[in-house]
């Protein structure tokens, strides 16, 4: 059974294998609680431990099996750090909502036991369950944890709690109109990621989701980086010029590879070497952060 890749452990487990569920948390339980403790800051430690994020992130992959049979080791655990990096900024998001709202906090509770019987009823299929969640039902979540963070956010706020524009516009950080926009760009992202899991595609669709995020979480650090800078229109026009570049150089499996071809583009740029260098370590911080432990194997 440690010979069997993980997509095959997920559907054996929907199935009730219980051997099947032990070797796939002995194979990634250790990974995900590592990659959760380097993201789970103050706030949302009160809300939860580390292992109610661990199992949530296991019933997930574990529900999705049947759609993820063409996967590798790596890229099914870059698919748990995409759900464990959803949980997260869900989580993060409504803990801030109860601090400023003034709401009873209220957490995911306690386990110590990720490998106990909560786990194994969660993950095995009932009649009732699947007829609830058929096929396609499945795709779609699955196809929405793929999507960038502010497209997944604003199609989950939408389909879940039909909230309007107005309001969308007020989260997201934009107006009614652009509120609007950016949801029918996430449907129409939404779609084509549905369209790949359903021919095949489901490795392409979670190499995007990864270069996705991790692009997203770099402009989103060199927008605190120009907050500090003292010369704010230089600090502007150098983070536009690095955001260009992160995105203009193609993604590729191995992350120290593309990390080194940003950099070589980054010392092509027209800006102080000052902020080259600062911009240089503020981008490996990010990939550092999104890096997949444990290359060779599990």
């Amino acid at each position: 059974m440690k010979d069997q890749p993980s997509v095959e452990l997920t559907r054996r487990s929907r199935d009730g294998d219980d051997a099947a569920l032990s070797e796939l948390l002995r194979r990634h339980q250790p990974w995900v609680e590592g990659f959760v403790r380097r993201r789970l800051g103050p706030l949302l430690r009160r809300h939860a431990e580390t292992l109610d994020y661990v199992q949530e992130a296991l019933v997930r992959a574990i529900r999705y099996g049947p759609e993820l049979l063409e996967l590798d080791d790596k890229r099914f655990r870059a698919l748990l750090g995409r759900i464990v990096e959803n949980q997260l900024r869900d989580a993060f998001e409504y803990a801030i909502a109860e601090r400023r709202d003034g709401r009873r906090e209220v957490g995911f509770g306690s386990r110590s036991d990720v490998g106990g019987e909560d786990l194994r009823r969660a993950s095995v299929g009932t009649p009732s369950r699947d007829a609830a969640r058929n096929e396609e039902q499945r795709l779609v979540e699955l196809a929405i944890e793929l999507l960038p963070p502010s497209g997944r956010i604003a199609i989950l706020l939408r389909r879940e709690f039909d909230i309007p524009f107005a309001e969308l516009g007020r989260v997201l950080g934009t107006s009614e109109e652009g509120a609007r926009k950016r949801h029918d760009r996430a449907v129409t992202a939404l779609a084509g990621v549905v369209g790949e899991l359903q021919t095949g595609r489901a490795a392409e669709a979670v190499d995007r989701a990864a270069a996705a995020a991790l692009r997203e979480d770099v402009e989103r650090a060199l927008r605190r980086w120009v907050r500090d800078r003292p010369d704010q229109d230089a600090a502007r026009d150098a983070a536009r010029r690095v955001a260009a570049v992160v995105y203009a150089v193609d993604w590729c499996d191995d992350e120290d590879t593309w990390l080194r071809e940003v950099e070589r583009a980054l010392e092509r740029l027209d800006t102080s070497p000052e902020a080259i260098s600062e911009v240089a370590a503020l981008v490996q911080s990010v990939v550092r952060s999104h890096r997949m432990p444990n290359r060779s194997g599990p």
